[in-house]
């Protein structure tokens, strides 16, 4: 640290010292007029009354200054506490404050009577030694200690007995103790104060890192995807085009590879949108009939070709959670299921108990020892890959569950054994009403059918994604109409007189646009709704929610021809007017 860093740091604790001895309770000053008055009462008969209406006026004068400063000081909150404006009023009320206990020794002595000069010396030192549980700022429990205890030193030194003497020198012993302890418990708040900054600077320097890791993961997704999804295009195109069988094959491995890449890009944005705590859940009820139906559907091939058996049983319920994010959890215990498994079967239960609903994904293959069965939720830890297989899985998938299960706040259980396989359950509440959804519907042969030509309009301010997309539907036998904005789009229409059947929007343009908004625009144009879906590399929650809460279809980039190819035919089949 250097100096010009040290001695901010030094103001910056000095200033918070300041401000915990302008925090200290107001029932402590408060607490000295009973008291006072409790003195008062027991000197009544031994010192003039005139003497008892002096020093109590000063007590509580001396309390109301120092409550009254303090509430100023809370209701000025000033930026700069250290100011000397504030260091000396705070030494002054607490000076004079003190100064009233102080008095005592005069204005209650009792002649001749050692008892009562000890009984008076014991209250002050007892409120003396009060004081140090407060002593963030010396100058002031200096100002107290003196004004309250040297009057009464000074009374037991000057009576000429031994007992008198005796007990001064014991106070002076107790006034050195409290002034030490006062500076041991100054430098524990120094302490406290500068670890809690510390603290909190490292806080704040943890949240910026995360705020720009927020960003990074905002335009590492949306960029890192643009081009996937544009040669994800380009490769149904091109394989469109092919009639030769080796060429196929050959385009058929490059999607493989793009699916791999697009499968690793996901698992690590997924990894680091939890970790940097960019993900919202949003939480309904939902049916679990129709998401079982469609994993069970997308990964039974995978599961066939291991001649596994891939199946589903149990009540169709309503959960509550958020569903896309428990189709995730569901979809990477199914998918590592079915990797781990050589022969046999891979169930997913359902069963509701309670207030909750149990899904369950059981198993028979290689299972899991218990001395392992932490380390699996840990990124890139495989069991059973030590020789980074990527046709094993990359590692990301349990820790994915783990994240999202915690996130949602379900309940997961592993019950395994080596050999005898492995059965993952998630406990989630049970929803009362299932939440009807935008999706699209798959189809079992969707892309093996013939399309009708119709007119798309297609809005995308990448010229790569614009032309790959165009180039696709074109192969398909549509009209296509292609523009990289609104003002771009509607002019299209406007100069062709003739409207659009479909829209295929991105939902980050430049300038500020989304595709949601010249969607709309485009539908005003023409006077009547349009099927439109919203093509997008975002994860910016706020933008994706706004998308999702328009009634709008969202597909993430890259997107697949075969996923394209299902909304062109379902906006085929949307009923059109003039």
């Amino acid at each position: 640290m250097n100096q010009q860093t040290e001695q901010t740091r030094n103001g910056e604790i000095q200033a918070e010292l300041l401000r915990i001895s302008h925090r200290a309770p107001l029932i402590a000053p408060l607490l000295n007029v009973p008291v006072a008055a409790a003195v008062a009462v027991m000197f009544a008969d031994k010192v003039p009354d005139a003497k008892l209406i002096v020093w109590l006026t000063w007590v509580t004068l001396a309390v109301s200054l120092r409550v009254g400063y303090l509430l100023y000081f809370r209701a000025k909150q000033p930026v700069d506490p250290c100011a000397p404006r504030w260091r000396l009023w705070l030494t002054l009320t607490v000076g004079f404050f003190g100064a009233s206990w102080g008095a005592s020794a005069f204005l209650l002595f009792v002649p001749g009577s050692f008892q009562m000069h000890v009984t008076l010396a014991a209250i002050v030192s007892v409120a003396t030694i009060f004081m140090t549980l407060t002593a963030a700022y010396l100058p002031a429990f200096y100002a107290y200690a003196v004004g309250a205890m040297v009057p009464q030193i000074f009374l037991f030194l000057t009576q000429g007995t031994t007992n008198h003497t005796m007990t001064g020198l014991a106070l002076i012993m107790l006034m050195l103790m409290t002034s030490a302890v006062a500076s041991a418990r100054k430098n524990t708040f120094r302490e406290l104060t500068s670890l809690r900054l510390q603290v909190a600077d490292e806080k704040e320097l943890a949240e910026q890192a995360n705020r720009a890791k927020s960003k990074f993961l905002a335009a590492a997704s949306h960029d890192l995807r643009q081009p996937l999804h544009a040669i994800a295009l380009f490769s149904g195109t091109l394989s469109s085009r092919l009639r030769n069988a080796d060429n196929k094959a050959i385009v058929a491995s490059m999607d493989n590879a793009v699916y791999a890449l697009e499968s690793l890009l996901n698992a690590l944005l997924d990894i680091s949108k939890l970790d940097a705590g960019a993900v919202d859940p949003e939480k309904a009820d939902f049916p679990l009939a129709p998401m079982i139906g469609r994993l069970i559907h997308e990964l039974s091939p995978e599961a066939q070709s291991k001649g596994l058996v891939l199946d589903s049983e149990g009540d169709s319920v309503a959960a509550h959670g958020d569903s896309a994010m428990t189709e995730t959890i569901l979809r990477n215990l199914l998918s590592n299921a079915i990797r781990y498994t050589a022969q046999g079967s891979v169930m997913l239960k359902c069963r509701v108990e309670g207030n909750h609903v149990v899904i369950s994904v059981a198993d028979t293959g290689v299972g899991i020892a218990k001395e392992h069965q932490q380390e699996i939720f840990r990124e890139f830890h495989q069991l059973h890959n030590p020789e980074r297989d990527r046709t094993k899985g990359l590692g990301l998938g349990l820790a994915i569950v783990d994240r999202l299960v915690r996130l949602l706040g379900y309940e997961l259980t592993l019950v395994s054994e080596p050999g005898q396989g492995t059965t993952f359950s998630v406990r989630l509440p049970l929803g009362a009403s299932p939440a009807a959804g935008h999706e699209l519907v798959a189809a079992t042969e969707t892309a093996a059918l013939e399309l009708a030509p119709i007119r798309i309009l297609l809005v995308d301010d990448e010229k790569l994604v614009r032309e790959s997309t165009r180039m696709l539907l074109e192969s398909w036998g549509m009209e296509v109409d292609a523009a990289e904005g609104a003002e771009e789009a509607l002019q299209l229409i406007a100069s062709s007189g003739r409207h659009p059947d479909a829209v295929i929007a991105d939902l980050r343009l430049r300038e500020g646009q989304a595709g949601t908004q010249v969607i709309e625009q485009v539908c005003a144009l023409v006077g009547r709704e349009i099927p439109s879906v919203i093509i997008t590399g975002d994860i910016a929650q706020s933008r994706l929610k706004q998308a999702r809460e328009g009634g709008y279809t969202v597909l993430h980039k890259p997107v697949s021809p075969a996923r394209l190819r299902m909304f062109v035919r379902s906006a085929q089949q949307a009923p059109r007017k003039a």
